[in-house]
């Protein structure tokens, strides 16, 4: 009797274990871009770049490798020779 208890008792926790669920989690690689930046492929940011050298600049500025920036432009009223769009890497945790 004490045999059919226990190999019942360990089948039910064994069923027990396997129904529970791991939480689900946030893709750890996913990152977006602050508040009043773009998320844009780096191939639309560096259409706007003036030279092949800074067109390798923005290349570069892609840190994660995943082929997009935050891209943003800055206030309408900008100084002379000022750069007229900022980008940054998207390294803001997406939750």
């Amino acid at each position: 009797m004490r045999l059919k208890t226990a190999a019942l008792a360990a089948a039910c926790a064994g069923m027990a274990a396997l129904g529970v669920a791991a939480p689900a989690k946030a893709d750890p690689g996913a990152y977006g871009c602050p508040a009043g930046w773009q998320l844009r492929t780096v191939d639309y940011v560096v259409g706007f770049a003036a030279n092949t050298q800074f067109a390798q600049k923005i290349r570069a500025a892609d840190q994660n490798g995943d082929g997009m920036l935050c891209y943003k432009l800055p206030p309408s009223a900008i100084p002379l020779f000022s750069p007229t769009f900022l980008y940054e890497d998207n390294t803001v945790p997406v939750r």
